[in-house]
């Protein structure tokens, strides 16, 4: 996506994180640090950015149900979030 200003990309960084449930909250953090769940909605809110900016672009986003390592009752779950 292109940002017209520094403070316009914080604020849409900022807006997905908290859209997404992305923990720590911190946009300053790189994402490799990240668990793999929250590198998981990474991927996916870039993806949804990419076809608001290019809704005639082909854009395939594949998901499935994790079931090894699933945390059972953890703190929140993102199915919901995505229709699942």
């Amino acid at each position: 996506m292109i940002w017209k200003s520094a403070a316009q990309e914080k604020n849409v960084i900022a807006r997905r994180i908290e859209h997404f449930g992305v923990f720590p909250a911190e946009a300053e953090r790189a994402a490799g640090v990240l668990s793999g769940g929250n590198q998981q909605k990474i991927v996916m809110a870039r993806a949804l950015d990419r076809i608001e900016a290019s809704p005639d672009r082909a854009v395939v986003v594949l998901a499935t149900h994790a079931r090894r390592g699933r945390r059972r009752g953890g703190r929140d779950s993102s199915s919901h979030r995505f229709g699942c």
